[in-house]
C-alpha cells in the first residue's frame, strides 16, 4: 500500500506541473482562444480558454481539475450529459487507485479489446446502461428519448446511477432558504481539498443566459474562493467550452424546476 501511495503521489506531482505549464503556455501565446460577448459580460461568464481563466486557476486548488480533466469526455449523445458525467467520475475515482498495489477488487470495469488484442480497462458511456440500470435508475430508451417525454437524467436519477456503481452519493436540492450557504460549505469542504470527492451540478442553462439547451448536468472542476467563481466542466463541448461562473448565479440556475422537483447538486466519493 505504501509503494502504491508513493507511486500515485509522484505521478500526480509530475502531472500537475506538466498540465499547469502547458496551460499557461497555450493561454499566454494564443489570444484567439478568448471567447467574449455581451451576454458573457452581463452574466459573469468567463470561458476556460482565456487569460483570465488561467489567472483564476492559479488562485484555485487544482486537485479536482487535474483528476477530472485527464478523464474528461464530452457527451456522445444529446441526452447523455448525465451519463458522460457519471462515466468521468467513475474513471476519476477508480483509475487513480489502479496502481499494482491498490487495484480495487470490488469494481468490475468495462473492458474493450482492440483489433490487436489489447484490453482497455475503464468505463465507457455507451456501456453504463443495462437491464439493471433500467430497473434501478431509469430505462435506457427513456433516457435516450426513444420512449416517453422525459429524456436524460434528473437529479435523483443521477444520484441513483452513481450509487448503482458503488459510490457514496448525496443529493442536495436547491430549494431551501439555507441551501446557498450549504452549497458554499460543500464547495469549501470538497473542491478546496486534495481528495477524491467531487461535486456534480444539475442546472438550467437558460437561467445562465445560454441560448441552447435547458436542463444540464456537468461536474465542477475548480472553485476560486477569492472571486467566488466555479469552473464548470461542460460536457456539451459542441455548444460551449468549459466556463467559470459566479457561485451565486450557478446556484440560482439550480434553483429551477425540473418537472415537479428542483434541480441541485450531488456530492460524490468512494464508499
Amino acid at each position: 500500500m505504501i509503494k502504491g501511495a508513493l507511486y500515485f503521489k509522484r505521478y500526480f506531482t509530475y502531472l500537475k506541473k506538466g498540465i499547469v505549464m502547458l496551460l499557461l503556455i497555450l493561454l499566454n501565446h494564443n489570444s484567439s482562444f478568448a471567447y467574449t460577448n455581451k451576454h458573457d459580460l452581463q452574466s459573469g461568464i468567463v470561458y476556460y480558454p482565456s487569460e483570465e481563466s488561467a489567472s483564476m486557476l492559479k488562485e484555485s486548488n487544482l486537485h479536482d481539475f487535474l483528476i477530472l480533466s485527464q478523464n474528461f469526455e464530452p457527451q456522445n449523445n444529446p441526452t447523455y450529459c448525465g451519463i458522460a458525467t457519471v462515466n468521468m467520475i467513475l474513471n476519476s475515482i477508480f483509475l487513480p487507485l489502479a496502481s499494482p498495489d491498490s487495484k480495487p477488487k470490488h469494481i468490475v470495469k468495462m473492458q474493450v479489446k482492440t483489433s490487436g488484442g489489447i484490453s482497455i480497462e475503464r468505463y465507457f458511456q455507451d456501456q453504463l446502461l443495462n437491464n439493471q440500470t433500467d430497473a434501478k435508475v431509469k430505462a435506457k430508451a427513456v433516457i435516450e428519448f426513444l420512449q416517453g417525454k422525459d429524456p436524460g437524467l434528473s437529479l435523483k436519477n443521477l444520484k441513483d446511477l452513481l450509487v448503482f456503481y458503488k459510490l457514496n452519493a448525496q443529493s442536495f436540492y436547491a430549494d431551501g432558504s439555507g441551501g446557498y450557504a450549504n452549497f458554499i460549505k460543500h464547495l469549501e469542504d470538497n473542491l478546496a481539498k486534495d481528495d477524491l470527492t467531487f461535486i456534480v451540478v444539475n442546472f438550467d442553462r437558460k437561467a445562465l443566459g445560454f441560448t441552447t439547451g435547458s436542463g444540464h448536468i456537468s461536474p465542477l472542476l475548480a472553485y476560486n474562493k477569492q472571486r467566488q467563481m466555479v469552473l464548470v466542466g461542460d460536457v456539451s463541448t459542441s455548444s460551449n467550452p468549459w466556463f467559470w461562473v459566479p457561485v451565486k448565479n450557478l446556484y440560482e440556475s439550480m434553483n429551477t424546476l425540473d418537472g415537479q422537483t428542483y434541480r441541485g447538486y450531488v456530492v460524490v466519493k468512494k464508499l
